[in-house]
């Protein structure tokens, strides 16, 4: 509704229940005008209350052209352990970007983002990167990223499919090679999440199943995940849920109790 109503040069997207800086749109349109670039970027840091901390960094601005565009997108999936670069709301767009097969989010799921971005970001001809953070992502108790898992936070299996068949589109072998490693990685990540919170047995038939269907997948696409960019500490997980699934599941939790 906010795009079809909107009438500026630019568009950014705000999440109800998370805030940013003060100077957070004045700074991602000077990086785009100064930079003349498609859309803009900043950091996302994720906070538990208005108390938080943000930490300061030094500014470091990166500026993409060409094919580097999509591929710098897909390994920041894979590599970056914290604020990955698929949430539309730590972006600036030029509207015209916004037209077409990119003039909405798919609506009635979760993690639309990720491809929504791979549309766009293919329409672009520069785009600015800065490691300034300037949108805060609140994680509370109630957060759509916490608690057991539910039948909706599977939608991540299909739009990691989608995401692959996206990839396919550029026929960048690089590309495509990225995106069939977020695809395995998502049955890691629902692993992950079910061993750290639970599963919804309201909402998922047959958990056990499907937990066994993501080992199983796991198993498979395990040798592509271990020369993935994904961090260290993540690609021993990976290895461990392929293995052993309830020695995982007490690893993650004494992690996260450790955190």
């Amino acid at each position: 509704a906010g795009i079809n109503s909107s009438h500026g040069e630019y568009i950014a997207f705000l999440d109800s229940d998370d805030w940013v800086t003060p100077d957070c749109y004045e700074y991602m349109l000077r990086l785009a005008v100064a930079n003349q670039a498609d859309m803009s970027d900043i950091m996302i840091y994720q906070v538990k209350s208005e108390q938080d901390q943000i930490p300061a960094v030094e500014e470091k601005i990166e500026v993409y052209t060409g094919r580097d565009i999509l591929e710098h997108y897909m390994y920041r999936g894979m590599s970056e352990q914290n604020g990955a670069p698929y949430s539309a709301c730590r972006k600036l767009y030029k509207r015209e970007l916004l037209s077409d097969d990119t003039a909405n989010f798919v609506e009635g799921t979760v993690n639309e983002d990720i491809c929504f971005n791979f549309r766009i970001l293919r329409k672009c001809s520069k785009i600015v990167v800065s490691n300034q953070i300037k949108y805060l992502y609140f994680q509370g108790e109630d957060s759509i990223t916490n608690g057991a898992m539910k039948k909706k936070d599977l939608a991540l299996l299909t739009v990691s499919h989608d995401l692959v068949e996206l990839a396919e589109e550029s026929g960048d072998k690089k590309i495509i090679e990225l995106a069939k490693m977020k695809e395995a990685r998502s049955d890691f990540s629902l692993l992950a999440r079910a061993a750290k919170d639970g599963i919804d047995e309201n909402s998922i038939e047959s958990p056990d199943e499907l937990l066994e269907e993501l080992r199983r997948r796991l198993r498979k696409n395990l040798m592509l995940l271990l020369r993935s960019p994904m961090s260290f500490a993540r690609k021993v997980l990976v290895v461990a849920f392929a293995t052993n699934y309830r020695l995982s599941k007490k690893m993650l939790q004494m992690l996260h109790v450790l955190n």
